[in-house]
């Protein structure tokens, strides 16, 4: 009887949205998948309180979308809690107003876990005789092809065990066992952590009826402390990230509830956030205790591939957090990984070319989010000349490279680094249709001056 081929194998280290969508879309070209996390699987699908701090919020764009349609995951996204989001609201001293409303691309909202828990259930459905994913067995060493060694991971299951196989993704974040492995291993590797000023704390808000449902929200306060809040329509809060800067009052080891309140109301105004009205003294009690965590400001690396070992995600480079555009771009690097590794070709090659292809549009990615075109604050922006005649370019001639730049990023139209293009026209049309303008003015004024004397002299 002739011989049946065997699937190709592939270990995936790393159990978040990342490597599950990997993991998936490797089993739909029929690999079979390893996939290892270090953590338990109730803390990587509940939101419960000791698990907060991987409950954040994401904001899916319209390319990630589709790969959510890859996997045929997108309603079971929704059946955990998720929602289409049309507006961002921000919560102003006196008043709330919306600055974007998204009427051109839809975003879907949800929670971490809320994504993980749709994911596995899409994956597990699918391709449980392909993927096999193993809970509280992480990943404790590696090491990189060399001549005569293939590559290998070292996980703890029942004891340490070294694995083979014929790929091997780190998607386990920006503290990467996968790039530790690289650093010692490949002597042309290069890495780089900037590290964050921002601290975070998850703190749960009970939502006002005032408050427009199904949206982000935004509260700015003074101190270098902001509040981003989205509705958890399961259990009818507002599950929100509290972002301050280090060596503030509110990284105090000593900070009680009572502390965290005053700063609180020291921070907002009674309108902007009415405390009494939307937090309990427990929560803030919690919330004082609980232990801050913070992701570095950004993370590059010279390339993301060494023979048949790959990083993916944050694990290969990483975008500030308050930009909520990382686990967008990690889950599009996963579908172009994945479209990329024919079964025809070798996974090295292949591998070499996405790592090729993908670095330049997150190196694109990074700089707009560094770029003080955008990173400037809104009170600053708003009161320069050069936006208020942006905004007013924007409303009378409705050009596409002149639209916000989170709108093009929302859009599945633009690669990163077309938007960053964009992005830089922008920061220089205000210039140059005041200069052009004032060009003109002054040969007119020359003009005029001109006719003025010739009918002096008549």
């Amino acid at each position: 009887s002739p011989m049946v081929e065997q699937p190709r194998k592939a270990i995936v280290i790393g159990g978040g949205p990342t490597g599950i969508v990997i993991s998936g879309l490797l089993a739909k070209k029929g690999w079979k998948v390893d996939l290892f996390e270090k953590e338990s699987r109730q803390a990587c699908t509940e939101t419960a309180e000791q698990h907060l701090s991987r409950a954040y919020a994401i904001s899916t764009s319209a390319r990630t979308l589709e790969v959510l349609d890859e996997l045929d995951a997108r309603q079971d996204v929704l059946d955990e809690g998720g929602y289409y989001r049309y507006n961002t609201f921000v919560h102003a001293g006196h008043k709330i107003v919306a600055p974007l409303k998204q009427v051109s691309f839809t975003t879907l909202s949800v929670v971490k876990t809320q994504l993980v828990c749709g994911l596995l259930k899409a994956v597990e459905r699918q391709f449980s005789h392909l993927v096999h994913i193993s809970f509280e067995n992480g990943c404790v060493s590696a090491g990189l092809a060399q001549d005569t060694e293939p590559a290998f991971v070292t996980v703890e299951r029942s004891g340490p065990q070294k694995l083979t196989a014929d790929l091997i993704v780190f998607a386990d974040g920006w503290n990467s066992c996968g790039r530790a492995c690289f650093l010692r291993d490949d002597p042309l590797f290069q890495s780089k952590v900037e590290p964050s000023i921002t601290l975070f704390k998850t703190i749960v808000f009970k939502p006002l009826p005032a408050w427009p449902a199904r949206s982000s929200h935004f509260w700015m306060g003074w101190n270098g402390l902001t509040i981003i809040g989205r509705e958890n329509i399961i259990d009818n809060t507002l599950l929100c990230l509290m972002a301050f800067k280090k060596n503030t009052p509110a990284t105090a080891s000593d900070l009680t509830g009572t502390d965290l309140r005053s700063l609180l109301a020291k921070t907002f105004t009674k309108v902007q956030l009415p405390l009494d009205d939307v937090v309990t003294q427990e929560e803030l009690n919690r919330v004082a205790a609980a232990p801050s965590y913070d992701n570095p400001n950004s993370l590059t690396c010279s390339h993301y591939n060494h023979r048949n070992v790959v990083l993916l995600g944050d694990a290969a480079q990483s975008v500030p957090i308050n930009v909520a555009h990382g686990t967008n771009a990690a889950l599009q690097s996963a579908l172009q990984l994945a479209a990329m590794l024919d079964s025809d070709d070798d996974v090295d090659l292949c591998l070499a070319r996405y790592s090729n292809s993908r670095k330049p549009e997150m190196d694109a990615l990074q700089r707009m989010m560094k770029h003080p075109f955008l990173t400037a604050g809104r009170r600053s922006r708003r009161g320069t000349w050069k936006h208020r005649l942006l905004e007013r370019l924007r409303r009378w001639t409705g050009l596409p490279y002149l639209a916000h730049v989170q709108t093009q990023l929302g859009l599945n139209e633009l690669s990163y680094v077309e938007v960053e293009r964009n992005m830089l026209w922008q920061q220089a049309t205000p210039v140059v249709v005041a200069g052009s303008v004032g060009v003109v003015s002054a040969g007119l004024w020359v003009l005029w001056v001109r006719a003025l004397l010739k009918l002096r002299d008549k």
